[in-house]
């Protein structure tokens, strides 16, 4: 991640309601439960302040989302993401 960004929790949920729109394909309900589990938690502890970008990408990881915040599953990541 080139960029310094100021991400929230809500942000990367925001991202994950992205990446769930654009494609269902891959969706499994207890999958979704789980990664929802994943980040309500992370809310709770960071009381959606900032988070570390260390943080952030670990999650968007987990997640399987752009690790570039672009919204997408990890899958449809091109060149432009990182633009």
């Amino acid at each position: 991640m080139s960029k310094k960004q100021e991400i929230r929790a809500t942000d990367l949920l925001r991202e994950y309601g992205e990446a769930i729109r654009g494609s269902w394909a891959l969706i499994d309900g207890r999958g979704v439960r789980d990664d929802m589990g994943i980040i309500s938690d992370l809310v709770e502890e960071s009381e959606n302040c900032y988070l570390d970008s260390e943080v952030v990408f670990g999650t968007r990881e987990m997640l399987g989302i752009c690790p570039y915040g672009k919204g997408h599953w990890i899958e449809f990541c091109d060149d432009h993401c990182n633009e």
